[in-house]
C-alpha cells in the first residue's frame, strides 16, 4: 500500500512542480484555464486517495481459466525466475520514462506548463480512481501466485507475497499509467504540434511503443495475464488522450504571447533568490 501512495504521491507531484521554461514552437496552444479545471482534477484526486485507502480488497472469481490467458502466459512468460525479475525491473524503468513525457518533457517545450500540468492533472487522477477502485472490488489473483503454493521459490516474488498484493491483478497497473502518459504525449503533440514537424509524430509513435514494452514487460515477469494489460493499455489510453481531448480545446497562439522565460538563482553580496527573465 506504502509503494502505491508514494507512486501516486511521485506522478502528483511531478505535474504540479514541471519546469516553467516555455519555448513558442507551437502554433497552438491550449484555452485559458478554467475554475472547473481545479476542481475536477481536484475531485479525481480526491476519489482516487479513497479508492486506494478506503475500499477493501475483495478475492474475486475472475480467475485465470480462459484460453487467451493461458495461451498468452505460455507464450510470453520468461522461464527462468531471473529473467521475470529483470522484465519486472524493466518495467519499472519504463513505465517511469513513459510517465516522465509528458509530466516533465512536454511542459518544458510549451509555452503554457500550467495549462498542460493542469490536463496531466486530470488525466492521471482519473487514470487513478479508476484503477484503485478497479483492483479492489475485482481482486483478481496474480499468475505467478499459483505456482507459489505448489514451490515457494518458483518466483522471487513468493518471498514478499501478500493476501492484498496477490489479489491485484486486474487490471495492470503499470500499463494503465504508461499509456495514460503515451496518451496525453500524443494528445500535446498533435493538437499543439511542439516540434512544429514530423517529430511530433515520432514522438506519438515513441511514447505508445514504450508503454507497450511496459505491458508486454508485464507479462513476461508473470505479474499479469495478456487481458490484465491490455485491459490497462485501453483505459490508460482513454483517460490519457480520449477524456481530455474531449475536455479541452486548443486554438492558435497569440503571436504576442510568444517568448522564452527563465527562473535563473540570484546571488548579490548578501543577497539570495530568483529571478525571472521573459525573452520576446
Amino acid at each position: 500500500m506504502r509503494t502505491k501512495i508514494n507512486f501516486l504521491i511521485l506522478i502528483f507531484v511531478g505535474v504540479i512542480l514541471a519546469p516553467t521554461n516555455s519555448l513558442a514552437a507551437a502554433a497552438r496552444e491550449w484555452e485559458p484555464i478554467r475554475p472547473r479545471d481545479y476542481w475536477i482534477g481536484s475531485g479525481l484526486w480526491a476519489g482516487a486517495l479513497v479508492a486506494y485507502t478506503q475500499i477493501e480488497q475483495q478475492s474475486g472469481n475472475l480467475g485465470h481459466a480462459n484460453f487467451l490467458d493461458d495461451a498468452g502466459r505460455s507464450a510470453f512468460r520468461f522461464s527462468s525466475a531471473g529473467q521475470r525479475k529483470d522484465a519486472e525491473a524493466w518495467s519499472n524503468v519504463a513505465l517511469t520514462l513513459a510517465v516522465a513525457w509528458p509530466v516533465v518533457v512536454d511542459p518544458y517545450l510549451a509555452r503554457q506548463a500550467g495549462r498542460i500540468s493542469n490536463i496531466n492533472v486530470q488525466a492521471f487522477g482519473l487514470t487513478a480512481v479508476l484503477t484503485g477502485t478497479t483492483k479492489a472490488l475485482v481482486g483478481r489473483e496474480r499468475p505467478f501466485v499459483r505456482d507459489c503454493r505448489r514451490n515457494p521459490s518458483s518466483d522471487a516474488g513468493c518471498s514478499r507475497i501478500d493476501r492484498e498484493e496477490s489479489l491485484e491483478g486486474f487490471y495492470s497497473g503499470h500499463p494503465v499509467y504508461a499509456f495514460t502518459g503515451a496518451g496525453l504525449t500524443c494528445l500535446h503533440h498533435s493538437e499543439l504540434r511542439l516540434y512544429g514537424d514530423y517529430r511530433d509524430t515520432v514522438a506519438c509513435g515513441s511514447a505508445m511503443g514504450l508503454a507497450a514494452v511496459v505491458a508486454a514487460m508485464r507479462v513476461a515477469a508473470d505479474k499479469h495475464y495478456v487481458t490484465d494489460v491490455s485491459s490497462g493499455a485501453l483505459i490508460g489510453f482513454l483517460a490519457g488522450y480520449v477524456f481530455p481531448k474531449w475536455l479541452h480545446k486548443s486554438q492558435p497562439v497569440a503571436e504576442t504571447s510568444a517568448g522564452l522565460s527563465y527562473w535563473l538563482p540570484m546571488v548579490a553580496d548578501d543577497t539570495y533568490g530568483l529571478t525571472h527573465l521573459v525573452y520576446f
